[in-house]
């Protein structure tokens, strides 16, 4: 229900970002990444406390459904630490570019642009758990 309303609106967050320079992509980039790498933690934190409290009533004691259901739990967990890593490496790289210029620029311009970016994706989340 919501692709198309993303499609129009990452487009629309990609042309605004770049209309001016580079640097606005990379800012973007970085603000996104940031906030996919917490929502990661959240989704893997809260997996480790499931698994968790699969161990402790121990396995011997579980039904073999439920360890097949903790054993899924646990490649899954391995699955989004490996998607994490690989968005905080795309943070990353974004934050080494758009360090490189151009300048001079006014620091408050990259806080707000970020913060508009991190609050817009805190919203699509939360729509997208909605539907």
């Amino acid at each position: 229900k919501l692709l198309p309303a993303w499609r129009v609106a990452g487009f629309g967050l990609g042309f605004v970002s770049t209309i001016f320079c580079p640097r606005g992509m990379y800012l973007t980039t970085e603000a996104v990444e940031s906030f996919v790498e917490e929502h990661y933690g959240y989704q893997i934190r809260r997996l480790k406390e499931e698994i968790g409290d699969s161990m402790a009533q121990g396995v011997a004691k579980q039904p073999i459904q439920d360890c097949e259901i903790t054993l899924g739990k646990k490649e899954l967990m391995r699955m989004l630490q490996h998607c994490c890593e690989d968005e905080v490496e795309h943070k990353n790289q974004a934050r080494e570019r758009h360090a490189e210029g151009p300048f001079p620029w006014f620091d408050w311009v990259d806080t707000s642009w970020q913060y508009f970016v991190g609050v817009g994706s805190l919203i699509a989340a939360d729509c997208a758990k909605k539907v």
